[in-house]
């Protein structure tokens, strides 16, 4: 949950400072965030069970077991898909943007296929490759919105006291990619 809740941050964060102010629609994205980067991080942590198991370390398969562990990251990443939603209609995204959260959807869905609690060798492509796809697929669905004009960024972002603003906004909060590990869905 912390990786997440650090990476969660991400959306409001850019917001605020694009923005100057804090529009309560963006913690959707926030949230969306939160438990997206938890539930994969939770899936990642079960090949460190073992170990984790025999050092003073806590963690989800620790406390749970890997079976439940792997329950916890799906529910994690169902609740992900329904904040992803809710945002879609919260912000008047489009038909691209539903599309987008579909096909975000389907990748959680083989990302958990991937995954067993009896055979862990194929972590790393979930959480890596993945979860890369994800994030970019995020970002296609939205830009693809934008470019159809299914989006109207002033009355998505209002008004910016930057030049540019309400497309900076939609761009680092929506989109592109962080370097590091993996994508996620924020640039700060």
């Amino acid at each position: 949950m912390v990786l997440g809740f650090g990476n969660g941050n991400a959306p409001a964060a850019a917001w605020i400072a694009v923005r100057g102010s804090l529009d309560p629609r963006i913690l959707i994205l926030t949230a969306a965030v939160v438990f997206w980067g938890a539930g994969f991080d939770i899936l990642y942590a079960c090949q460190d069970y073992d170990h984790d198991c025999s050092s003073d370390v806590y963690s989800v398969p620790k406390a749970f077991g890997i079976p439940t562990a792997l329950g916890i990251a799906r529910l994690f990443h169902v609740i992900t898909v329904l904040l992803l939603a809710w945002m879609v209609v919260a912000f008047g995204l489009g038909k691209i943007a539903v599309v987008g959260v579909i096909f975000v959807a389907l990748l959680l869905i083989y990302e958990h296929s991937l995954v067993r609690h009896d055979d862990l060798s194929r972590v790393n492509a979930a959480f890596f490759t993945v979860n890369g796809l994800v994030s970019m697929a995020f970002l296609f669905f939205h830009r693809g919105g934008l470019a159809a004009g299914e989006m109207n960024v002033e009355r998505i972002v209002g008004q910016s006291p930057i030049a540019n603003g309400p497309i900076c906004v939609v761009d680092r909060v929506f989109g592109f990619a962080r370097g590091g590990i993996y994508v996620q869905f924020s640039l700060l």
